[in-house]
This record gives C-alpha cells, sequence and structure tokens, in this order.
C-alpha cells in the first residue's frame, strides 16, 4: 500500500493526514510539506492524524528535529 499525505491549510490550523507506513523518506517527505504550507499560510497550529500498522523507531524523532533544521538554514 502506497503511503497517503495530505496536508492543507484550514483558516486558523494546517491539518495532515497520513496513512500507511512511516519510515524516515516519508517522514522528511511530509515534515517539507508541512512546513512548506505552514510558511505559505504564516499559519504553524498543526493537526495532525496519522494511521500506521507499524510504530516509526524511537530514533526517527531525533531525526525529525534534523530535518527541521536544515529546512530552516
Amino acid at each position: 500500500m502506497r503511503n497517503k499525505l495530505v496536508v492543507t491549510f484550514e483558516g486558523d490550523h494546517v491539518r495532515v493526514i497520513s496513512d500507511g507506513g512511516k519510515d524516515h523518506f516519508f517522514q522528511e517527505r511530509l515534515w517539507n510539506e508541512v512546513a512548506a504550507v505552514c510558511e505559505q499560510h504564516r499559519c504553524y497550529r498543526v493537526l495532525g492524524l496519522a494511521h500506521t500498522t507499524v510504530p516509526p523507531e524511537v530514533i526517527d524523532g531525533y531525526d525529525t528535529a534534523r530535518m527541521m533544521r536544515r529546512r530552516q538554514g
């Protein structure tokens, strides 16, 4: 099954819907899209709705912070 990712601006927040496995590459794509929509609308309230059958590795949480720092600078 292909991973589903939908990122939309809802007027007062950004809604993220994701389904499927959450490997490192998917998480990088997800956070890049979330950051782009947040910047475009100058809205940094994010509501994430996710479904996965395989929990992400703990180390992926540390990689998320690195991905966001790299995007900023």
